[in-house]
């Protein structure tokens, strides 16, 4: 019959018994009572116990004049738990080895442009350019999943450009957040 088809392949999908009892006074059939005490398997709690490491921070104050290889200054802390962002510098310091989620957004002044990048631990892993032009302004964004260790820093660095200037006004952010914990 269909509904053994049905069963089996409850059984076998799931691996785990799937209760076959006869009808009961309510007089249901045994197809449906069946399906209906079909044995689920448990889900699976994805959340590991642990410190949470979040931060989320914006850039209030026009940053002008900004050197080569010089920190984006994020000023104002939306967020950071887990206390990585150092807002006096612009770093984020991992409190928590594991894989980090990390993004960043630059607004350039109309008129100029930006070359900024993401950076881990001095090295360049992503570019973020923006070019405003025509009376524009334009931004640029990145997002990254790197795996860091306890300690390893993460800025946003103008990499190019050795007097450049960066819009603030909220425009421009940088965040990030601990996707698993190693």
């Amino acid at each position: 019959m269909v509904h053994d088809v049905i069963i089996e392949t409850l059984e076998k999908d799931n691996n785990l018994p799937v209760n076959k009892s006869i009808q009961d006074e309510s007089n249901h059939s045994l197809f449906e009572k069946e399906i209906r005490s079909t044995a689920v398997q448990p889900v699976k709690n994805r959340f590991v116990p642990g410190e949470v490491v979040a931060f989320s921070a914006m850039k209030v104050a026009n940053q002008q004049h900004i050197g080569l290889n010089q920190n984006i200054i994020f000023e104002q802390v939306l967020t950071n738990e887990g206390d990585g962002y150092h807002p006096l510098h612009g770093v984020f310091i991992a409190p928590q080895s594991g894989l980090y989620v990390l993004s960043s957004a630059v607004l350039t002044f109309w008129g100029q442009e930006i070359h900024t990048a993401i950076i881990h631990n001095g090295n360049i892993i992503a570019r973020i350019y923006g070019h405003g032009d025509n009376g524009r302004h334009d931004q640029g964004s990145q997002t990254v999943v790197l795996k860091l260790n306890v300690g390893d820093e993460v800025a946003v660095q103008n990499i190019d450009y050795a007097d450049t200037n960066i819009f603030g006004e909220v425009y421009s952010s940088f965040s990030g957040y601990l996707l698993s914990p190693q």
